[in-house]
C-alpha cells in the first residue's frame, strides 16, 4: 500500500486475498519470526508452479491419476481429486491429458491455477491459516 511519498501504510492480517489485493510488500511471519518477504508476485512464483486439481470421473480412479502424476511435487488425493503442482505453462498439462487419455481414465474435469497466497502460507509453514488458529475467511467458512 502506498502512502504520500516517503510515507507507507502497515497492514496486519490473516485475510491473504485482501493482503494480495492491497499490498506492495507482503512479510510471512510464522512463530513471530519473518518466514519470507517480497511481492505478491514473488512469493507466488516461488511456490513452483502452477496448482492442478484433476477430478476422476470415478473416485476409484483417483489412485491411478496419483499415480501417473504422481512425479508432481507435494501430489495429494482427496476422495474424488489429485491435486498437485505443475511446472508454469501448458506443456505439463498437455502430457498429463495425453497420459490420462493413454490409461483410459475418465476425467470430470482439470483445472489449473495460479498460486495464492494460501499456497505460499502453506508452503512455508506446512500448515494452513485455521490450523493456526487464525480467523475463517468467509468463503472457506463455506467448505
Amino acid at each position: 500500500m502506498r502512502g504520500a511519498a516517503g510515507s507507507f501504510y502497515f497492514l496486519t492480517t490473516h485475510y491473504l486475498d485482501e493482503a494480495d489485493a492491497l499490498c506492495d510488500r507482503i512479510l510471512v511471519i510464522d512463530a513471530g519470526r519473518i518466514v519470507a518477504s517480497g511481492t505478491p508476485d514473488q512469493l507466488k512464483s516461488e511456490v513452483g508452479g502452477d496448482v492442478l486439481t484433476v477430478t476422476a470421473e470415478r473416485s476409484e480412479q483417483a489412485g491411478e491419476v496419483a499415480r501417473l502424476i504422481g512425479a508432481l511435487p507435494g501430489a495429494e488425493v482427496l476422495g474424488s481429486q489429485v491435486i498437485g503442482r505443475v511446472p508454469a505453462g501448458g506443456s505439463a498439462l498437455v502430457a498429463l491429458v495425453r497420459k490420462l487419455d493413454a490409461a483410459g481414465i475418465a476425467v470430470a474435469g482439470i483445472e489449473s491455477r495460479r498460486p495464492s497466497l494460501r499456497d505460499v502460507f502453506l508452503g512455508l509453514t506446512g500448515r494452513s491459516l485455521r490450523e493456526t488458529g487464525a480467523p475463517v475467511q468467509p468463503e472457506e467458512a463455506l467448505r
